[in-house]
C-alpha cells in the first residue's frame, strides 16, 4: 500500500489453508477431544466436543438462505480435501438424516441419506475446464426433506458427519437475496451521490458533469461508432479524437464491474428485471428496495429497471439539442483510451475521484439505438401492467418508434452481415417483439418473424438471442392474438431451450443446477445463476401444462440453492448475503467506501478457465486462482 492505498505491482493473491485429520477411529456422539495444534505456528490446544446435531460440517451443504415449503429442499453431503481427494462417503449408506428445529433442538422429520452422483460425473460439455469434466471432484449423497412443509428454522444432521449451517423454511425466502442483489444495482449507479437514508455505503456522485467537482468538460460525445473501433473494449483513440464534437451533459449509466465505463450490452440488465416484473407482477411492489424513488407509486424493481433507460433517453435529446444527433445513440461510455483509473503516483481511487482525464460517448448506432428501443417498449408495457404512468414523464412508446425508425433507416445491409445473426437482428426482434405486444402493427411482427427464421430447435439461445422470442410468446400487451404459425414456431422454440438449460442440464449435474451446458468456465458461471429460461419455461407452461411448469420451478429453485450455499464453499456469491458470503472482492469504489467490507450486492466473476499464473493482483483476470 501506499498512502493507504492498494498497488499492483508486485504478485499478490489471497491463500487459505485447510488441515485435514485422519483419526485411527471414529469420533462419538457426545465425547470431547484434545487437539494439539502447536505443528501450525499460531495454533495452540483446541477442543471440540462432537455432537452431530450442533457440530457444524464443511461437508453438509445447504441454501444458506432457505427453502420455500411448496418446493424441493435437498441437502447434499460431500466434500473435496485438497490431497486426501474426495472424503469417502460409502458409511452413508442406509443411514439416515435428521431435520433438527433450531429452537427445539428436536429432530422433526427423518429420511435416508441417498446415493445421488460419483466424483467423476461429467457436468459439462467444457471437459478440460475441470477435473473429469466434474465440478466437484468429490462423490455426493443428498438428503430429501421436500415433504416438510413447516416454517422456521431449521438444520440438517448426519450421524457421523456433523449438521449444516442454519437455514429458515418459508415462504418468501427468497426476498432477501432479491434485496440485496437489486440494491448492488443501486449502489452501482454512476452519476448519483450514494447517501443516507438510502444507505450507509455512502460516496459522491462520480461522471456526472454537473455535480462531480473537476468533471465539468470531461465527458464529451464523438461521432465515432464503437462498432467501427479497432478494440470495442478498449477503445479505438485516433478515431475517437477524429470525431469528437464537444462537452455533454448526460448521466446515469451502470459503473461496470471494477471500473466505471459502460456498454451496450448493459441493457440486459433493465430486460432482466422486466422480464422478472412482467412474469409475476403481484410479487413486487413500491417502498420496498429503499431507492430514492421509493415512494413514487412505481413499483421499486421497475425504477430501477427504468435506470439506464433514463440515461439513454436523456443521452438521445441532449445530442438532438445540440444538433450532434439524428435520433439514434451510442452506448459505449470510454475514459481507457485517454488514461488508467489510477493516479499518477499509481495508486487507485474511488469513482468520484477519476476526473484527470476525458471520457467519450461513442456515436450514433443502430445497435444501441436498437437495443434501447426494445427496452423502452418493454418498460411501457411493464408500466402498463402496474397501471401507472411514468413518474417522470417519459412517453416511452414515442422513445422506442423513434429509436426503433432510426436504428432501422441506419444499419446498412452490409453491416448487418458483418456480424451475420449476430447482435443487431437480436436487437431488433426484441424490439419488435416489444412494439407489436403494444400496437398490433404487423410491420413489427414481420420483421420479428424475419429476424428470428434462422432459429430451431435445439438451438442454444445464447446471450440475448432469445429476447425477442420471450417476448413475444409471454404477450399480454393487450393486442390480438400473434399469428398462429409465428406463435408456434417460437413457443417451440422457447421451450426446447428452456428444456435443455433447466430441466436436461440440472438432471446430469448432481448439485441440481441448471445452465447451458456448453458454458466454459468464463465471466460468473461459478457465481450467477443463469436459469431465466426455467423462469421462462414455466410462465408459458403454468396454464398449460402444470406438471411441466412445475419441473421448470422446480429446476428454477435447485440451481438457485446452488449459488446460495449448496456449492462447495457453503456460501453465498454475493456480499453481504447470508451467514457466509464473498467478500473480497475486485470493486475499486467498494475499497474506498470507509468501511470494512464491501457493499452488500456484489456478484463477483469468481473461478476463470484460464489461470496458469498467480497473477499480478486483481487486475489480472488469472488472480482468481
Amino acid at each position: 500500500q501506499v498512502n493507504s492505498r492498494a498497488v499492483n505491482h508486485d504478485p499478490d493473491h489471497a491463500k487459505e489453508h485447510w488441515v485435514y485429520l485422519t483419526l485411527p477411529t471414529a469420533m462419538k456422539a457426545g465425547k470431547t477431544y484434545q487437539i494439539d495444534g502447536s505443528v501450525i505456528p499460531g495454533i495452540g490446544t483446541l477442543q471440540l466436543t462432537y455432537d452431530p446435531d450442533r457440530t457444524r460440517s464443511e461437508a453438509v451443504h445447504v441454501n444458506v438462505l432457505g427453502y420455500r415449503p411448496d418446493g424441493p429442499k435437498y441437502a447434499y453431503v460431500y466434500h473435496w480435501a485438497g490431497d486426501l481427494g474426495s472424503v469417502a462417503m460409502d458409511g452413508l449408506e442406509g443411514r439416515q438424516f435428521r431435520l433438527i428445529d433450531q429452537e427445539s433442538g428436536k429432530a422433526v422429520f427423518t429420511g435416508p441419506v441417498a446415493f445421488r452422483a460419483p466424483a467423476d460425473q461429467v457436468e459439462t460439455l467444457q471437459l478440460t475446464d475441470t477435473p473429469n469434466g466434474n465440478f466437484l471432484d468429490a462423490e455426493v449423497w443428498d438428503c430429501d426433506f421436500s415433504a416438510y412443509t413447516t416454517p422456521g428454522t431449521y438444520m440438517v444432521a448426519v450421524d457421523g458427519i456433523g449438521c449444516s449451517f442454519p437455514f429458515r423454511i418459508q415462504a418468501d425466502v427468497y426476498r432477501e437475496a432479491f434485496w440485496t442483489t437489486c440494491r448492488g444495482l443501486y449502489h452501482n449507479r454512476s452519476g448519483i451521490a450514494l447517501t443516507k437514508p438510502y444507505t450507509d455505503f455512502e460516496r459522491p456522485a462520480p461522471h456526472n458533469p454537473l455535480l462531480t467537482p473537476g468533471f465539468k468538460g470531461k465527458l464529451v460525445y464523438t461521432t465515432s461508432r464503437w462498432i467501427d473501433w479497432a478494440d470495442a473494449d478498449g477503445g479505438d483513440k485516433e478515431a475517437a479524437e477524429a470525431g469528437i464534437k464537444g462537452p455533454i451533459d448526460v448521466w446515469g449509466w451502470y459503473q461496470d464491474a471494477g471500473d466505471w465505463d459502460g456498454y451496450f450490452n448493459h441493457l440486459n440488465v433493465p430486460t432482466t428485471l422486466l422480464l422478472a416484473y412482467e412474469m409475476a407482477p403481484k410479487n413486487f411492489s413500491d417502498n420496498e428496495l429503499n431507492l430514492p424513488e421509493s415512494g413514487n407509486g412505481v413499483p421499486d424493481i421497475l425504477d430501477e429497471a427504468a435506470w439506464l433507460p433514463r440515461f439513454c433517453q436523456r443521452l438521445r435529446h441532449e445530442l438532438l439539442r445540440k444538433g450532434w444527433g439524428t435520433g439514434g445513440i451510442g452506448l459505449r461510455i470510454c475514459g481507457d483510451m485517454f488514461g488508467g483509473d489510477t493516479r499518477a503516483d499509481g495508486t487507485t481511487q474511488g469513482s468520484w475521484e477519476d476526473v484527470d482525464r476525458q471520457w467519450v460517448v461513442s456515436g450514433e448506432d443502430p445497435w444501441s439505438t436498437m437495443r434501447y428501443a426494445g427496452v423502452a417498449a418493454h418498460l411501457a408495457h411493464a408500466l402498463n401492467l402496474a397501471g401507472v404512468a411514468d413518474p417522470e414523464g417519459v412517453d416511452w412508446m414515442t422513445e422506442a418508434t423513434e429509436a426503433y425508425a432510426w436504428a432501422a433507416q441506419h444499419v446498412s445491409p452490409a453491416e448487418e452481415e458483418t456480424w451475420g445473426d449476430g447482435p443487431f437482428r437480436h436487437a431488433r426482434s426484441y424490439a419488435a417483439a416489444s412494439l407489436y405486444r403494444m400496437t398490433g402493427d404487423k410491420q413489427y411482427e414481420a420483421q420479428l418473424a424475419h429476424d428470428t427464421r434462422a432459429l430451431s430447435t435445439g438451438m442454444a439461445l445464447l446471450w440475448d438471442v432469445p429476447y425477442g422470442p420471450w417476448v413475444y410468446c409471454l404477450g399480454g400487451g393487450g393486442v390480438s392474438p400473434g399469428d398462429a404459425t409465428l406463435t408456434r414456431h417460437l413457443r417451440e422454440i422457447v421451450l426446447a431451450d428452456a428444456e435443455q438449460v433447466a430441466l436436461t442440464t440440472s438432471a446430469k449435474r448432481a448439485l441440481r443446477w441448471g445452465g447451458q451446458w456448453s458454458m466454459p468456465m468464463l465471466i460468473g458461471h461459478q457465481t450467477t445463476p443463469w436459469i431465466l429460461e426455467g423462469m421462462i419455461g414455466h410462465a408459458l407452461t403454468r396454464d398449460s401444462d402444470p406438471d411441466k411448469a412445475r419441473a421448470f420451478r422446480d429446476a428454477v429453485v435447485t440451481t438457485c440453492d446452488y449459488f446460495l450455499g449448496t456449492n462447495a464453499l457453503n456460501m453465498t456469491w454475493v456480499t453481504g448475503l447470508g451467514v457466509r458470503h464473498v467478500n473480497e472482492v475486485f470493486h475499486m469504489d467498494a475499497w474506498y467506501n470507509g468501511k470494512d467490507t464491501p457493499h452488500p450486492g456484489i456478484v463477483p466473476y469468481g473461478p476463470w478457465r484460464s489461470d496458469d499464473g498467480m497473477g499480478q493482483g486483481p487486475w489480472d483476470m488469472k488472480w482468481p486462482h
